[in-house]
């Protein structure tokens, strides 16, 4: 066993000489072969590192490309943003002169844009002349229809017909498709409904201030009947009452005239109470 180990490190020893002799010989060859491999060793070595490098930036270019990606998304949604204000922020400026100058085109103040065209009359005057055609065919069609929107705004009824007008002039000439023969009979038709107007206007109010003497004669007559001045307070009203039911009931009077002396004062004491708060 140990003579078998023995010659096992000999041959091992003389395997080394004998590439060591083979190197020495072969030097010419091999340390070219030796210098090359060094040289692409260093070479894929270098190159890895390279490579490494590249890859490195080209990780940091992609996430600098990103973030430029992001900022430009964001701006843009900003600008956007923006822009959709801005823009809601000239719609709201464009409606508010709108109505401005609907209100100076008719010479309405805003409370008489109300009585003519309803609490949402902003919202109607915000509208395009388009749109506000609408607006004055409503009126038009509650002005023949109803009788309470006309006794709404019978104080400025003439208002009411010059905004159907000031539209017809103004607006419709604009945007309808009325032609001169048009218009020259419109307004032909318009003056008539203006003067029945203004002749209706006139009859109410003369029956109206009719009914006011009338009212104020017969209310002096119920004053006189309790031998009061007109004007009276309703206390006194019924203190007077008390007094003249005691000295004229039938019950306490039987003088000719006292039971309708009675019925005058009861009728009239009931009118004044309710008239008077």
């Amino acid at each position: 066993m140990t003579n078998n180990q023995d010659g096992l490190g000999t041959l091992f020893i003389g395997g080394i000489i004998l590439v060591i002799w083979i190197i020495i010989q072969l030097w010419y060859i091999i340390l070219p072969l030796v210098v090359i491999g060094i040289g692409i060793y260093l070479y894929f070595k270098h190159d890895e590192k390279k490579l490494k490098k590249e890859q490195e930036r080209l990780r940091q270019e992609r996430l600098r490309q990103e973030r430029l990606r992001q900022e430009r998304l964001r701006q843009e949604k900003e600008t956007k943003r923006i822009n959709c204000r801005n823009e809601e922020i000239r719609k709201l400026e464009e409606k508010r002169l709108r109505v401005e100058k609907r209100l100076e085109k008719f010479h309405l103040n805003k409370k008489e844009a109300e009585l003519i065209f309803g609490k949402t009359w902003k919202k109607r005057f915000e509208k395009p002349d388009e749109l506000l055609v609408e607006e004055i065919r409503r009126i038009g069609v509650k002005l023949t229809d109803s009788d309470s929107y006309k006794s709404k705004v019978s104080p400025i009824m003439e208002k009411v017909f010059d905004v159907i007008d000031i539209f017809i002039h103004d607006i419709w000439s604009k945007i309808g498709d009325w032609d001169d023969i048009d218009f020259e009979n419109w307004e032909d038709d318009w003056q008539v409904v203006r003067d029945a107007w203004r002749k209706e206007k006139q009859y109410y109010q003369n029956r109206k201030e009719e009914h006011e003497k009338e009212n104020f004669n017969n209310l002096q007559k119920y004053y006189d009947v309790l031998e009061l001045r007109v004007g009276a307070t309703i206390k006194e009203i019924k203190a007077q009452y008390r007094i003249l039911m005691l000295k004229f009931h039938p019950d306490k009077n039987n003088s000719p005239g006292a039971t309708q002396k009675c019925k005058k004062i009861i009728h009239a004491y009931n009118k004044l109470v309710e008239i008077i708060p």
